[in-house]
C-alpha cells in the first residue's frame, strides 16, 4: 500500500454513547424487520443494550448511503441512530469493509458502544472519535473485544510494517491512545499468518491472552488455506497456535472445555484446537460458514452458513443456514433453518454476522443485502426452548469493580450474588447495575428475579486475584514467605519467577508459600480460578552462609620424564561467604604410572602418604588459604603420552576438585 492509499484508507474507532436510559425444543423462527435502506443496507450483527432492545451496524444505506449504527427493539423497530459521513466523513464511513460490514459494536460496563470504520477519518446518539488510524498502525479494522484491563483490542486486516498484511491493537480507554502490539507477517515466509479475519473480532480467553485467526500463512505443507489461530499477550507476545487451514473466517470461540472452535469458511469445516495447539477437523459444514461461532446456554455451537439450504433458490445454491453442531466432539450438524423459505426471500439470505443469544435465551440475527423485501437485509429471531438468563459485561473482574448484568423483567429484582456472596445494585427492567463485592469467588452470578424465579448466569464470572504486598522481600530456599492480596481464596498455584511452590490458603487476604528448590529471584505469581496476579517487585532469591572450598594446583616440572621424579603444589582456599569448620580434607588420586614419594604440608595439615591423603580441622576465614601441600612423586621409567591426576578438596558441606594433566 503507498502512502497516499494508506491515508485514503485511515480508519477510525467511534464510541456511540446510548442516551436511551437502562428501564427499559420447539423451534420457531420470526422476521422481526426488513431494512429498507434509510436506516440502513447491509446489517452486521446485533449485540443486546441494556434498555433490552438491539444494536449494530450497517456497511451501506442511512442519509449518505455510508451506513448507519441503528438500534431494533424485540418487537422489529428499526431506528437508525446515526449516519456515517454526517461530518464530511471526518467519523468515517461504511463501519466495516465497505458492504455486509461483519463485525459488531461492543458494549462497556459504562454502558456505551464502541465500533470501527474501515474508511474515513477525522440514539438518537453522540458519536465521539477516540482514535484515527495512520496506515502503520493497521488499516480497516474488523471488531474489537473489550479486555478485562478497560481496554480496547482489536485487529486491522491491513496496513501495519509489513507489506499491508495488519496488525494486531490496543485502544486505552477513555483516552482512545492506540498502541501497536503487532505487525503481522514478521516471520519468514509469513508463517505468522496475515490479513486477520475481519468476520470475527479477537477473543480473550480465561488466561487472559487474547485469540484470532489469519486467512492465510506461509505455513509450508499440503494445507488447504493454511490459516492460523493465534494467540497474543496483553503485552504483544505472539504465538501461533494451530494451523487448522480451510480460510479460517469469524475468529474462534472458546467452549467450556477450554478449546477453541472455529470455521473454514472456503473449505467448508467445522475445525477444534486445543489449549497447547493441537488443531482437528471435526466435520464438514455446507456451504462457506463465514459468520463467527457461538457457544450457547446448552454447550452447543451455533452458527450460519451463506450458502446452502434451500437449493431452489439462489441460483441452486441455497440462500443459507442456521446450524448447530453438538459437543463435546465428534459434533452432530443439525440445520435448524433454511433461509428463502418465506416467499420472495422476505425472510432473508447469505448470512456472514455473528448470531446473539440474547437474555431470553432466543437467538437474533441479520442476513445480507439484495434479500429482504427492500434488498437491504432482515433482522430475525430463532426460538429453541433454550430458557432465560443474564449476562454480565465483563465476565471477569476485580473486587470493586462495576458489572453491568442484562436480562429480562429485572426491576423487582431482590438479590444479586457472585458465587453465593451477596451483592449490592441498582436494577432496572433489563439491566442491573453493582460492583464485585469483597469476598466474591469465581463462579456463577445468580439473580433472583422474582420468588419463583432465579436466572443464572450463561458463564462463569471470574473474579481476578489482586495481590498488594509480600514478606519478607528476600530469603533462601525454604523461607516462608506471607502473600497478601484480595480475592485469594481460590488460589491454586503460586511460583517465584516460574517455580512452583507449596502453599497454604491463610484466608481471601493472604496465602503462606514456601521458597521453592530452582528458584531465582524474580517476581511471584499467584494463579486462582479467576486468573493470574503477578507481583509489582521481585523477590530476591539469596544464597544461604556457607564456605565454598576451592584448589589449585601446579606441577614442576612441566614435564615428568620417564624414570625421574615431579612434583605437586596443591593450595586449597575458602571462597564461601561463611567459615570453614569441622575436618577438611585433600585426597589426591595419582596416574597408574606415579608412586607417592613424599607429602606434607606444615603444622596445619596431617598427612598420610599410603593413602595420599592430608586432613586440617583448623577453621578457615571467607577469602582465606590454607598452607600448600607438597606431594612429590616418582614417575615409572614406561610412562608415555601424558599422566593425569585429581586432587579433592571436601568437608563442611562442600566440595572441590581439579584435574591436572602433565606430558611425559
Amino acid at each position: 500500500m503507498t502512502k497516499s492509499s494508506v491515508l485514503r484508507t485511515a480508519c477510525i474507532i467511534l464510541l456511540l454513547c446510548a442516551t436511551t436510559a437502562i428501564a427499559a425444543h420447539a423451534q420457531t423462527f420470526t422476521l422481526l424487520a426488513p431494512f429498507d435502506g434509510t436506516n440502513g443496507t447491509s446489517p452486521g450483527g446485533v449485540i443486546q443494550g441494556p434498555d433490552g432492545n438491539f444494536y449494530g451496524i450497517t456497511g451501506e444505506g442511512g442519509l449518505f448511503n455510508a451506513g448507519t449504527v441503528f438500534r431494533a427493539t424485540p418487537e422489529g423497530a428499526i431506528t437508525s441512530l446515526y449516519s456515517f459521513c454526517s461530518q464530511n466523513c471526518t467519523t468515517g464511513y461504511s463501519p466495516d469493509y465497505g458492504y455486509s460490514p461483519f463485525a459488531n459494536l461492543v458494549l462497556g460496563p459504562d454502558g456505551d458502544f464502541y465500533g470501527t470504520t474501515a474508511w474515513g477519518g477525522t440514539a438518537s446518539g453522540t458519536l465521539t472519535t477516540l482514535h484515527s488510524f495512520s496506515g502503520t498502525e493497521g488499516a480497516v479494522p474488523s471488531g474489537m473485544v473489550l479486555g478485562t484491563d478497560g481496554n480496547l483490542y482489536g485487529a486491522a486486516t491491513q496496513g501495519g510494517a509489513n507489506s499491508n498484511n495488519g496488525t494486531i491493537f490496543k485502544i486505552t480507554l477513555p483516552s482512545g491512545t492506540l498502541t501497536k502490539l503487532y505487525d503481522f507477517c514478521s516471520q519468514a515466509n509469513c508463517t505468522d499468518g496475515g490479513t486477520p479475519d475481519a468476520n470475527g473480532p479477537l477473543i480473550q480467553g480465561t488466561d487472559g491472552n487474547f485469540y484470532g485467526v489469519t486467512w492465510y500463512s506461509g505455513n509450508p505443507g499440503n494445507c488447504d488455506g493454511c490459516s492460523t489461530v493465534f494467540k497474543i499477550t496483553p503485552g504483544g507476545t505472539f504465538t501461533t497456535l494451530g494451523v487448522p487451514g480451510g480460510y479460517s473466517s469469524g475468529g474462534v470461540v472458546q467452549a467450556t472445555d477450554g478449546n477453541f472452535y472455529g470455521t473454514g469458511a472456503l473449505a467448508g469445516t467445522l475445525f477444534e484446537v486445543t489449549r497447547s495447539g493441537v488443531a482437528t477437523t471435526l466435520a464438514s459444514v455446507c456451504c462457506y460458514p463465514y459468520g463467527p461461532l457461538i457457544q450457547a446456554t446448552d454447550g452447543n455451537l451455533y452458527g450460519t452458513t451463506f450458502t446452502g439450504g434451500n437449493t431452489q433458490e439462489c441460483n441452486g445454491y441455497g440462500c443459507g443456514t442456521i446450524f448447530e453442531a453438538t459437543l463435546p466432539p465428534p459434533p452432530t450438524l443439525l440445520t435448524l433453518y433454511p433461509f428463502c423459505s418465506q416467499t420472495d426471500c422476505t425472510d432473508g439470505g447469505g448470512p456472514m454476522s455473528a448470531l446473539l443469544q440474547a437474555t431470553n435465551g432466543n437467538f437474533y440475527g441479520t442476513t445480507n443485502a439484495d434479500y429482504g423485501q427492500y434488498d437491504a437485509g432482515t433482522i430475525f429471531e430463532l426460538s429453541t426452548g433454550l430458557g432465560p438468563f443474564v449476562k454480565t459485561i465483563p465476565t471477569s473482574a476485580k473486587v470493586g469493580a462495576k458489572v453491568l448484568i442484562l436480562g429480562n423483567k429485572l426491576k423487582n429484582a431482590s438479590s444479586v450474588s457472585f458465587n453465593g456472596t451477596d451483592a449490592t445494585f441498582k436494577a432496572s427492567e433489563s439491566a442491573i447495575t453493582t460492583t464485585v463485592p469483597a469476598g466474591a469467588t469465581t463462579g456463577s452470578i445468580i439473580v433472583t428475579a422474582s420468588p419463583e424465579r432465579a436466572l443464572r448466569s450463561n458463564l462463569t464470572f471470574r473474579v481476578m486475584p489482586q495481590l498488594t504486598s509480600f514478606t519478607p522481600s528476600s530469603g533462601p530456599v525454604g523461607t516462608q514467605v506471607q502473600i497478601t492480596g484480595v480475592s485469594l481464596t481460590q488460589t491454586t498455584r503460586v511460583a517465584f519467577d516460574g517455580v512452583s511452590a507449596s502453599f497454604t490458603v491463610d484466608s481471601d487476604t493472604q496465602v503462606t508459600v514456601t521458597v521453592p528448590t530452582g528458584a531465582t529471584t524474580g517476581k511471584i505469581g499467584v494463579t486462582t480460578k479467576g486468573g493470574t496476579a503477578t507481583s509489582t517487585t521481585s523477590f530476591t532469591v539469596t544464597i544461604p552462609p556457607a564456605p565454598q572450598l576451592a584448589v589449585s594446583v601446579t606441577s614442576a616440572p612441566p614435564t615428568f620424564a620417564p624414570g625421574g621424579t615431579g612434583s605437586y603444589t596443591i593450595t586449597v582456599s575458602n571462597t564461601g561467604n561463611e567459615a570453614t569448620s569441622g575436618t577438611i580434607t585433600m585426597v589426591a588420586t595419582l596416574a597408574s604410572a606415579e608412586t607417592p614419594g613424599s607429602i606434607g604440608g606444615g603444622s596445619e595439615w596431617v598427612c598420610d602418604l599410603s593413602t595420599v591423603t592430608c586432613t586440617t580441622t583448623i577453621s578457615l576465614a571467607p577469602g582465606q588459604t590454607f598452607n600448600n601441600i607438597t606431594l612429590d612423586v616418582v614417575i615409572s621409567s614406561d610412562a608415555s603420552g601424558s599422566i593425569t591426576a585429581a586432587f579433592t578438596a571436601s568437608g563442611g558441606g562442600s566440595i572441590a576438585t581439579t584435574i591436572v594433566t602433565n606430558p611425559t
